[in-house]
């Protein structure tokens, strides 16, 4: 299983907006990187080039990335799932969770629709490397770019 589409699409409209840091990112961070014993790349360093770029909508972007993972990281998601979710707090729901035990790759997605907007967190788990990324998207906008890519919502 390589990242599916919606993975993908996240990231890319997440790379139109500034990278913003949000306590309930940092948290999901921390708390995977406590899981893991392992030290989060950040992609804060991206900020000038997605200020420019990308499709209208996205007010919000931010990244990690967790490497060299021990090999418990691949067996499910479920002690992920646990400390995201408790680092998250319950206004965050998981709407995707997908996971190959052949090729020990998992993917998470996590929404929470507030102040107007709609805030994704993305948890995917490839090869050696779990990114995550954190956009918030206006559902209008959302919309005319779904239409626009897939024809109808």
């Amino acid at each position: 299983m390589k990242a599916p589409a919606l993975v993908s699409g996240c990231l890319f409209l997440g790379l139109s907006a500034c990278a913003t840091s949000g306590p309930e990112f940092r948290g999901a961070v921390s708390a995977l990187e406590d899981e893991y014993g392992v030290q989060a790349s950040h992609w804060s360093a991206l900020a000038p080039l997605v200020r420019v770029a990308g499709p209208a909508g996205v007010s919000g972007f931010d990244a990690a990335t967790l490497e060299t993972l021990p090999a418990r990281a691949h067996e499910a998601p479920d002690a992920a799932a646990l400390r995201i979710q408790k680092a998250l707090g319950v206004a965050w729901k998981l709407v995707v969770r997908a996971s190959s035990r052949a090729e020990g790759e998992w993917t998470l997605v996590y929404a929470n629709p507030s102040d107007g907007k709609w805030r994704l967190m993305v948890f995917t788990l490839d090869d050696e490397t779990l990114t995550v990324a954190h956009l918030a998207l206006d559902p209008a906008h959302l919309r005319e770019w779904l239409e626009e890519k897939v024809g109808h919502t």
